[in-house]
């Protein structure tokens, strides 16, 4: 079974090593990392916590079209 923990140290360590990345790869390691660790967030029983992922989720959305535009941008598949 994965553990939350487990999502936040495989982003954490892909971000490290991110300048090895071109400008596309980075744009959707961003994506992908804000993806996963907002969704295993939301799985915690942590008032505080689940507060804290609710106002980024909100922000996300905010983020949206300015995440998109980078997409296209790049010329990067939207997966959203």
């Amino acid at each position: 079974m994965t553990k939350v923990g487990d999502y936040h140290a495989l982003f954490s360590a892909a971000q490290d090593v991110a300048e090895c990345l071109d400008k596309s790869q980075k744009n959707l390691l961003t994506i992908w990392t804000i993806k996963a660790i907002v969704a295993n967030d939301l799985f915690t029983d942590d008032n505080f916590m689940s507060s804290v992922v609710c106002f980024i989720s909100q922000c996300n959305k905010d983020c949206a079209s300015v995440l998109q535009r980078e997409l296209l941008e790049s010329n990067v598949p939207d997966t959203t």
